[in-house]
């Protein structure tokens, strides 16, 4: 029940990062930059992902 709850939250976070990523990416003139972004916005949420699997490991970091 607890990792249900923890895999919505997730979904639900995961959604509104990809929105603010869209509205992000509107307003940046760069490709670079949008990139930079993503990239530091997806290394948290592998290591969400990897935890909901039940293998956290710090070598996803």
């Amino acid at each position: 029940m607890k990792r249900l709850f923890l895999v919505l939250t997730a979904i639900v976070i995961i959604s509104l990062d990809l929105a603010a990523i869209m509205d992000i990416w509107s307003q940046i003139e760069t490709n670079y930059t949008a990139e930079i972004v993503l990239l530091g916005l997806s290394i948290p949420l592998l290591y969400a992902l990897s935890i909901m699997w039940g293998k956290p490991s710090k070598t996803h970091l």
